[in-house]
């Protein structure tokens, strides 16, 4: 028995020199992988930067582990962030175009299987005016979860020259097509602004969309809209054109813009959205197949509502009439 004991000891021991040799052999081949060889003089200084790349790698993976559970915790569920092409800028040329940048935000409030309330924020940059908007909607999906539903109400706030207007807007969205319908109400009077009497617009645009089975989403659209100061003024825009998204997240658009009789002008844009939550799972590509047949359409619940964030205005300048963003 005595003789067992003293065996399996040494066996132990044996075992533990073993591990202890294969770890410092896997340690040494380790640093020697990526620069010169170890000598008695800086195998201390090798280990030392060693262990801290471990540290730093180990932190970093932890970093990045937080921040994926964040994503996918957070009440956040759409950010997009865009940058296009415009042809209605304020007494600018019906044909030349201006850089539009946006940011938009939505949040969630409350949420069941069939309701969905939020906040939608967003931010937008155009020929050299910055514009606000906050809104609040709600939405309602069936439970076959292939029909939406819903409405909002919007503030608008023109950071620069004060103007601001009140918005609402009606949406109905499938899997085939999507049809909404904004109302836009000025709340600001006339403004003096850069020598300039600026008066905001009423209006209301009207957007269709019909889904194209291609890359990983793609529509074909048609928006027109009209807007009038009350006192006989009004102009009329109109833009139709493709939306694509070629890569999971990033959205291309090519479209065709018109003011009131002027000519078309092509513009583009590009947009990337930060999947939130529900919205990360793996994006796959379309099948190519046209189909009436109306499909789960969840995720389209967390988006943001598509409408017109920046104040439609009429200026007059020494007796000329112009209008625009």
């Amino acid at each position: 028995m005595l003789h067992f004991l003293i065996l399996n000891i040494h066996n132990m021991n044996l075992n533990t020199s073993i591990v202890k040799v294969v770890s410092t052999s896997a340690l040494l081949l380790s640093l020697n992988t990526h620069s010169e060889s170890i000598t008695p003089d800086n195998i201390v200084e090798k280990t030392k930067n060693y262990v801290t790349n471990l540290f730093n790698n180990a932190k970093d993976q932890a970093v990045d582990d937080f921040e994926k559970d964040v994503v996918r915790e957070t009440d956040f569920t759409h950010l997009e962030i865009s940058v296009g092409q415009d042809i209605f800028d304020l007494g600018g040329s019906s044909t030349s175009t201006k850089t539009k940048t946006e940011a938009v935000g939505v949040y969630r409030l409350h949420e069941n299987d069939n309701t969905f309330i939020f906040n939608q924020t967003s931010l937008v940059n155009y020929n050299g005016r910055r514009t606000i908007n906050l809104g609040l909607g709600a939405r309602e999906i069936n439970d076959d979860e292939t029909v939406i539903y819903g409405g909002n109400i919007f503030y608008d706030y023109e950071l620069d020259s004060n103007h601001d207007r009140l918005g609402l807007g009606l949406e109905y969205i499938t899997s085939v097509g999507e049809v909404r319908f904004n109302k836009y109400k000025a709340l600001s009077k006339t403004i003096n602004y850069k020598s300039s009497d600026e008066s905001a617009l009423d209006g209301h645009d009207f957007d269709i969309s019909y889904n194209l089975p291609y890359l990983h989403s793609s529509s074909i659209f048609y928006n027109k809209g009209k807007w009038e100061d009350g006192v006989g003024y009004e102009v009329k825009t109109k833009q139709w054109g493709l939306k694509a998204e070629p890569i999971p997240n990033l959205h291309l658009s090519v479209a065709s813009q018109k003011q009131d009789s002027n000519e078309d002008k092509t513009v583009s844009s590009l947009s990337y959205v930060v999947p939130f939550g529900k919205q990360q799972a793996n994006k796959t590509m379309q099948d190519g197949k046209f189909t009436t047949k109306l499909q789960n359409i969840r995720k389209a619940i967390y988006k943001p509502v598509k409408r017109e964030n920046r104040i439609m205005k009429k200026s007059v300048s020494l007796g000329v009439t112009a209008s625009g963003y």
